[in-house]
């Protein structure tokens, strides 16, 4: 068999492959594994991509036909992310300047975390994975936001939830939660203003079993009975453990007025941190309810973590 004939049938079958796993994403809802082939669709569009452009050069007319029904079913879930949002609302109040991060507990990099928060200088920040050495380590830098709470957490496989808030803008009615069948603590505190603003640092299970996919759907069902019974305008930032292609995850969306903050940004993904990660994907993310205006979004470089920081600059209702 020639190289040519090898290489097209192996090509077919990667092609036929990822249109597999491309449809067992939508089925998200229905099983553990079906839930993790939702979270590549940027991988999927560019393999398919690629594939597209080899059959057009090997003249396969039908894989050309199947490749490009992928490139468009995984463009279209992708496009929107970079529509900007038209949507009128009544943010004319004060603007803010929000960093959400998680440092990865046994990440050491206390100065590369001192040096972004120095450099973004945030007026708020939300934290996951904070333990009682990072909040020494980090210490020096934290001294300028008086306003916090953190609770760190420690689940018995050793992962640790830890959220935190730190703010220099004035809060009250601070309180820590607890969500899930399996218990993952969250922060919630308000802002002291005319308009009520409350902002959450949340940290869902991630899914690697069965059992904990279980806990991770059941937590973010109830960050969406939280948002609902939650007055005012709502910033809720975190590792989801979940990228915005999930059903559990849109879920979320769908039943709030919360809305995905990177819409009219880009994908902006922040997991699996390396430079040269193929397979990052999107799970740490600001949710905002319509009246607030997102200015500015982007992502940091790496402090260390295996998550990349998200920097937001929001503008607040009067």
């Amino acid at each position: 068999m020639s190289i040519l004939k090898i290489t097209t049938r192996t090509v077919q079958a990667l092609s036929a492959l990822l249109g597999v796993a491309t449809i067992i994403g939508f089925l998200a809802k229905c099983a553990w594994m079906f839930d993790l082939f939702s979270h590549f669709r940027v991988q999927y569009l560019v393999l398919a991509t690629l594939f597209t452009i080899i059959f057009i050069i090997i003249k396969k007319n039908h894989w050309v036909a199947l490749s490009a029904l992928i490139v468009m079913i995984n463009f279209a879930l992708i496009y929107p992310l970079y529509i900007p949002n038209t949507q009128p609302n009544d943010a004319q109040g004060p603007e803010i300047t929000l960093l959400q991060v998680n440092t990865l507990a046994t990440n050491t990099e206390y100065q590369k975390v001192q040096d972004l928060i120095q450099r973004t200088d945030p007026d708020i920040i939300t934290v996951q994975e904070m333990n009682n050495a990072w909040q020494q380590g980090v210490g020096p830098v934290l001294e300028g936001y008086p306003y916090r709470d953190s609770q760190t957490y420690t689940f018995a496989t050793g992962h640790v939830f830890g959220p935190a808030i730190f703010s220099r803008l004035p809060l009250k009615n601070i309180q820590k939660q607890h969500i899930g069948e399996i218990p993952a603590p969250i922060i919630i505190a308000q802002l002291e203003s005319e308009t009520p603003v409350t902002i959450m640092s949340v940290h869902p299970m991630a899914p690697e079993f069965p059992s904990w996919w279980r806990n991770r759907n059941s937590q973010l069902k109830q960050l969406e009975h939280i948002a609902n019974n939650t007055q005012g305008e709502i910033i809720m930032a975190g590792d989801f453990n979940s990228t915005s292609w999930s059903w559990n995850f849109q879920q979320l969306l769908k039943n709030t007025n919360l809305r995905d903050s990177r819409k009219g940004f880009g994908i902006q993904s922040t997991w699996l941190a390396g430079p040269l990660s193929p397979f990052r994907i999107p799970i740490d993310h600001i949710l905002v309810t319509e009246n607030i205006e997102v200015q500015e979004r982007y992502i940091e470089k790496q402090v260390g973590s295996d998550h990349r920081p998200v920097v937001i600059k929001l503008q607040l209702p009067e």
